[in-house]
């Protein structure tokens, strides 16, 4: 038996001090703003380059969202602030305050700042449809339109969990988890649920169309080693941000860049 205490530092989010080019909290540039109604809106990076060259973006998620002069968005593995300053066709990203998240692949670390060092130097945009193009000197950022995120769809259900998922694609595959673990995304932005042996706690919002839960927390609980192993698993999962993937009474939730995903299944059917 192993006590098992998982304290995501994913507290860290809300924190926004470290990893990437900051500033001194979210700073107000003033400055005219235009209607910005054809920019509102997520937008996830498709293609970028700068005078090092193109953006590999691997299977990083890099996104900016757009509502208004107060805004932000994710980088490979953060969430940043910035002040928008929208006037015609020109337009001013200034990034604040950025969370402190390590990334493991130094590649993504570096992706990370060269993203937010781009977002300074555009001063132009462009939208085309469900295209966005930033540019300003040698940059040119080019994001597609995020979909909403389908909050209605499941917040507020109890999911149980059904499968624990270790890598992507053809090389990914599903585990049977142990022990009863579950989770509710419950409306007033609180999370809690079961990793198969402790209770755990949290935070979750929608931010640069993904879901990202914050200040997770699990209970202090005697736990075999397979449950202390899987509890990671959940909460490593969980904590780096996603887009919840629903297929009738199924929810997958893998992170884009991350190795570690979950399926879960609807309480109602999965107990019908």
């Amino acid at each position: 038996m192993r006590r098992s205490i998982i304290a995501l530092a994913i507290v860290g989010a809300l924190a926004l001090t470290g990893c990437g080019p900051t500033g001194e909290g979210f700073p107000d540039n003033g400055g005219p703003t235009a209607d910005p109604s054809e920019l509102d809106g997520d937008w996830q990076l498709a293609d970028g380059e700068d005078a090092q060259g193109v953006f590999d973006l691997k299977e990083s998620v890099s996104t900016i969202t757009l509502t208004g002069p107060r805004t932000g968005g994710r980088t490979s593995c953060n969430i940043f602030g910035a002040t928008v300053n929208v006037n015609g066709d020109e337009i001013n990203v200034a990034p604040g305050a950025v969370t402190e998240a390590a990334c493991e692949d130094p590649d993504l670390m570096t992706l990370e700042w060269r993203y937010l060092a781009a977002l300074e130097e555009v001063t132009n945009h462009e939208v085309d449809g469900e295209t966005l193009t930033l540019s300003g000197g040698d940059v040119i950022l080019i994001f597609d339109a995020v979909p909403d995120v389908p909050i209605s769809e499941f917040s507020g259900t109890i999911w149980r969990l059904e499968g624990l998922v270790t890598g992507a694609g053809a090389d990914g595959s599903t585990a049977s988890p142990v022990g009863t673990g579950g989770i509710v995304f419950n409306k007033d932005g609180t999370v809690t649920g079961n990793g198969g042996c402790s209770d755990f706690t949290g935070q979750w919002e929608v931010s640069g169309g993904v879901v990202v839960v914050t200040a997770l927390v699990f209970e202090d609980t005697d736990c075999p080693n397979d449950l202390v192993a899987q509890e990671k698993h959940v909460a490593t999962a969980l904590g780096t941000g996603f887009t919840p993937l629903i297929e009738g009474d199924r929810l997958t939730i893998f992170p884009a860049t991350g190795k570690l995903g979950l399926v879960y299944r609807n309480s109602a059917s999965s107990s019908a």
